[in-house]
């Protein structure tokens, strides 16, 4: 990760570049499975291959004056399947991928914690869900 990733705003305070990070969770993921996707799975209804996942950013506003240190990423998983171990064994993988992973550039430090995973209900008749959520903490690495 060598992309600028902190920039000066108006006065002092920086503005994040989500994109870096984004990215880097993106590779990460298809490292796993070549199925997943930034925000929405692009295939139609009858092109879906299972299992998937979806992730996406929880941005707050960040830095020493905000009420948050770093942002969620949320990953959602998906099959059709008679059981959720699938989707569990997928979740473990990313798990083993994401947590406590630390990314460091000339800018700023990220580290990820794994926040929770949970089932999730849906309303179509054998589509299982799983949710995971993993918090990055950000830190600056440059005076502004």
């Amino acid at each position: 990760m060598n992309n600028n990733v902190i920039i000066t705003a108006g006065g002092n305070q920086p503005v994040y570049d989500f994109t870096v990070v984004a990215r880097k969770v993106n590779e990460l993921l298809t490292s796993v499975t070549s199925e997943a996707y930034a925000t929405i799975n692009p295939k139609e209804d009858d092109e879906l291959s299972y299992p998937y996942a979806i992730f996406d950013l929880d941005v707050e506003a960040i830095g020493d004056d905000q009420r948050a240190e770093g942002f969620y990423i949320d990953i959602e998983l998906f099959d059709r399947s008679n059981s959720y171990m699938g989707l569990y064994e997928l979740d473990s993988k990313f798990k083993n991928l994401l947590d406590k992973l630390r990314l460091l550039n000339e800018d700023c430090w990220y580290m990820f914690k794994w926040n929770r995973t949970s089932q999730v209900p849906t309303e179509q008749r054998g589509l299982l869900r799983l949710a995971s959520q993993y918090y990055i903490k950000v830190e600056t690495r440059k005076r502004v």
